[in-house]
């Protein structure tokens, strides 16, 4: 009985250890999944000195992102124009040909030759193509559906790119009333002064609930769950080519709840729904231009986010009505503050060792002894370190990036470290440059975060001691002692120590 407790024991602490080894490993390689991609490293100690270097969008991949605009007819040429200042900062931030551009530009049919731009790498001369399409005239119906299906469809015929990483944007004022890429529709009984009529158009709205009640269609999302069974019906029941009614034909009764409008409205909401659950990033924007006269229309193009992605109104001010959209596509990170704070056992070594990179291009710093501050700024990016002490005594630099970095081209900041505390008996110590330091940044979409940055530590030797010479930097998963291959090592390691154990007394006769 006492071997048997003993072995139970034994079982339960090798349990015990390989759970806490195994979830340990488990925490380190999570960490390398980060929103913000940081880094920290230290170089060796030369003549009491080292180079710390924080890292932040390092190893991220260069932007490669797909955007195609889908706009009604009636987009106005302030909104094409806000449209075109976007791929003109896409340009700029992220060089020519990175991200492709598509166009469809829609009436009662997507595909209107002199209106379409298949995806093309952005750069002046698909610039020029997108501006060209912007400046013609287009007319007759709109066919929401047609557009949806039309921009999706030139997003999922480009392979090279993540579905996370295309973007589809639409405009519209929302009035609708036909789908498909042959423009279908139904028809509607009608009847202004009081003589009957089959038409298929907006103007029925005023015989049916759309035109006396537009609240229900500002949740689109719960419009579409309400309504899809009936509508699936209609539609089945009542759909034929649009133009003139042809007589015999079946229509839609006064009395009725739907009209070609809510029919309408249902494809262009299916057809959004297949390209949010395709992943791509959807962004809706609603022209209000007839909000007084079709109330439901912006309502419901509006509030296509209940569906999925984002949505809202065009604004009064279009300038920057874009800047969502370009920002996922462009940047890591919107902007952040990183506090690091300098290890006891070192001295910052001036202000002028600090030294700033955006990407390749080193930036000129700015130094102000009196405030503590060095500015560096890069066109129009400005960004700021103060050096200050804590309650303790400890130096603190703080880092402010006041502009997004963009993907695929890190921010980095370097400065000179001075050995100010050294131990005097022989023998190689290893100590921390850093107590700590993170990063709390706003991401593109505004949500608030926070990175840990890892502590680099390196080593020197008193005379008399071994020397080691050598940087610990704990960015590397494959070296240093948290190294998820080390605590992979001790859980075998433990594992067979405690099974040869539990063998050998399993194998002991009892006296």
């Amino acid at each position: 009985m006492k071997r048997k407790k003993t072995l139970n024991k034994l079982a339960a602490l090798l349990l015990s250890a390989v759970m806490a080894l195994s979830l340990n490993t488990a925490v380190l390689a999570a960490e390398t999944n980060r929103h913000a991609a940081i880094d920290k490293t230290a170089a060796e100690l030369k003549d009491g000195r080292t180079d710390v270097t924080l890292a932040i969008g390092a190893g991220s991949e260069k932007t490669s992102s797909d955007v195609v605009f889908v706009l009604d007819k009636s987009t106005s040429v302030e909104v094409k124009d806000a449209a075109l200042a976007m791929l003109d900062e896409l340009m700029t931030r992220a060089g020519e040909n990175r991200i492709k551009v598509g166009v469809v530009e829609f009436n009662k049919t997507a595909d209107n030759e002199g209106f379409v731009l298949p995806l093309t790498s952005l750069n002046p001369d698909s610039y020029a193509q997108v501006e060209a399409i912007f400046k013609n005239e287009l007319k007759s119906g709109t066919n929401i559906d047609a557009g949806i299906r039309a921009g999706a469809a030139m997003l999922a015929a480009d392979t090279s790119v993540d579905n996370s990483s295309k973007h589809l944007v639409l405009v519209t004022d929302g009035v609708t009333y036909m789908w498909g890429d042959t423009p279908t529709t139904v028809f509607n009984e009608v009847s202004p002064d009081n003589i009957s009529r089959i038409w298929s158009s907006p103007s029925v709205c005023g015989f049916y609930p759309i035109g006396k009640d537009a609240a229900p269609y500002a949740n689109a999302g719960q419009w579409m769950a309400d309504n899809a069974a009936a509508l699936e019906k209609v539609i089945e029941n009542y759909q034929q080519p649009y133009g003139e009614y042809q007589e015999g034909a079946p229509y839609i009764t006064l009395g009725s709840p739907y009209t070609c409008c809510d029919a309408a409205i249902y494809m262009a909401g299916k057809a959004w729904q297949n390209a949010v659950d395709a992943g791509y990033q959807c962004y809706a924007y609603a022209d209000p231009r007839y909000a007084d006269e079709y109330p439901w229309a912006p309502g419901f193009i509006s509030s296509l986010c209940t569906i999925g992605g984002v949505s809202g109104m065009v604004p009064a001010d279009t300038a920057g009505m874009f800047d969502q959209v370009k920002s996922r596509i462009l940047y890591t990170i919107q902007n952040g503050m990183v506090t690091d704070v300098i290890g006891s056992s070192f001295d910052l070594d001036s202000l002028s060792s600090l030294r700033m990179s955006v990407g390749d291009t080193a930036l000129t710093g700015t130094v102000d002894e009196a405030a503590g501050t060095v500015v560096f700024t890069n066109g129009g990016d400005r960004y700021t370190v103060t050096c200050t002490k804590d309650e303790s005594g400890q130096e603190v630099l703080a880092w402010a990036i006041d502009a997004p970095v963009v993907s695929g081209v890190p921010i980095s900041l370097t400065y000179t470290l001075k050995l100010s505390e050294k131990e005097t008996e022989p023998g190689t110590y290893t100590v921390p440059t850093n107590e700590s330091a993170v990063l709390d940044y706003t991401s593109t979409d505004g949500e608030k975060g926070r990175e840990v940055f890892p502590v680099p530590t390196v080593s020197y030797t008193v005379a008399g001691g071994e020397a080691s010479g050598a940087p610990e930097n704990p960015s590397n998963p494959e070296t240093g002692s948290g190294s998820p291959l080390l605590w992979g090592l001790l859980v075998i390691l433990v594992f067979s120590g405690s099974c040869g154990a539990i063998f050998f007394l399993g194998k002991k006769k009892p006296a």
